[in-house]
């Protein structure tokens, strides 16, 4: 029966109603009778329902079975949406995408120099592109998509280093209320290369600290040692203080503060090293402040230095150089990657990938073993 009526039903979307064709129908006055009776049916049906509601999708009568099941008892569905509405409203801040950025690099401010002006070129130079469209945009308004839009354009490292500064903005954007989600989550994640990295050889390090050591240049004796022979990272380089050197122990102490994982760690100095730095701290009158300058001041020192001392196109892209040769040299002869990459505050597949099996330990034992000689 159901499929004989069929023939004779259809439904009419301008209207929101069934219609019925019946032709030449005459014959069969029963069928007609009872797709009238059926029509008659699912009128009274729809009216009861609502119009409105039995046009619903089949998913969004599902969420609200779901929801109904949930609601406590005395509400309505439409109660609870509007109150959830309230909610997003009066916890969202109304901040445009400039002001956002704005906002975002000020709580930035104790990073790096070099990391707030990576933030900063990067999520300007993506807010330009938006403001060509709709200028005073609110930053609540992004979507994951425009993100991936704008971020296709990329590739390796370059994409990955994108979608980390994007996965770190909004992520303050929802912290603080500015938006309801974090779009950067649902990007791609890129595919990750890793390569092994450009280390120092060990007459090129020798002859650095040797004319460091000939000019009685402090500061740039502790930048070879620190990085070069105890691993640290220029940014926590140019924060640690004399104090976080433990003479007693030959140990230095990174504390969470200036460490990038924010988490301590205490890296043992090896004894080359420790002759290294004694020698610095010495020359810099055995002083209790911090090691290094200022970042912007010891920029400026540093290029000098190696414009006089050292070749200075061989250090272009090269700011971790020191870093990279003290996990080289150190994983050559440890041999243990945990232990590794506990002293260097990394992870055991990044020191693998990078630092194992790079150089033999009988090169790596020459490293270890340059120390000072009088000029």
């Amino acid at each position: 029966m159901a499929k004989r009526r069929s023939k004779y039903i259809s439904w009419d979307k301008a209207h929101k109603a069934w219609v019925a064709r019946f032709g030449g129908l005459k014959k069969q006055s029963s069928l007609k009778w009872k797709v009238e009776h059926w029509l008659e049916q699912e009128k009274a049906k729809k009216e009861a329902e609502g119009w409105d509601a039995s046009e619903l999708p089949h998913n969004q009568r599902i969420d609200a079975i779901k929801a109904l099941d949930v609601l406590p008892k005395g509400h309505t569905l439409e109660e609870a949406v509007r109150f959830f509405a309230d909610h997003l409203a009066r916890t969202t801040r109304v901040l445009t995408i400039a002001d956002a950025i704005a906002e975002f690099l000020e709580a930035k401010k104790d990073a790096s120099d070099t990391h707030k002006r990576d933030l900063a070129t990067r999520l300007n130079r993506w807010r330009a592109v938006l403001d060509v469209e709709a200028p005073a945009r609110p930053v609540s308004s992004v979507t994951s998509s425009e993100l991936a839009t704008f971020i296709q354009q990329f590739r390796g490292q370059n994409y990955t280093n994108w979608r980390t500064v994007f996965s770190n903005f909004f992520g303050w954007c929802l912290k603080t209320g500015a938006s309801p989600y974090n779009p950067a989550t649902e990007l791609e994640i890129g595919k990750r290369k890793t390569q092994r990295p450009v280390i120092m050889t060990v007459s090129t390090f020798s002859d650095l600290l040797s004319k460091a050591f000939a000019q009685r240049r402090a500061d740039v004796l502790a930048w070879l040692t620190l990085g070069g022979l105890c691993g640290l990272r220029p940014f926590e380089a140019l924060r640690i203080h004399w104090s976080a050197v433990q003479w007693e122990t030959n140990e230095v102490r990174i504390e969470p503060e200036i460490s990038k994982t924010k988490r301590a760690r205490i890296v043992p100095i090896q004894p080359s090293g420790l002759k290294w730095l004694r020698i610095s701290f010495e020359f810099a009158g055995c002083p209790s402040e911090q090691v290094m300058p200022i970042e912007s001041t010891w920029s400026n020192r540093w290029r000098r230095w190696r414009e006089k001392n050292h070749d200075p196109r061989w250090w272009v892209g090269k700011d971790d150089v020191l870093r990279h040769s003290y996990g080289t040299y150190r994983a050559a002869i440890l041999r243990n990657s945990h232990n590794v990459a506990e002293e260097m505050g990394t992870s055991v597949q990044m020191v693998r990938a990078r630092y194992d099996a790079v150089v033999s330990p009988s090169v790596a034992r020459h490293w270890w073993s340059i120390s000072p000689t009088k000029p």
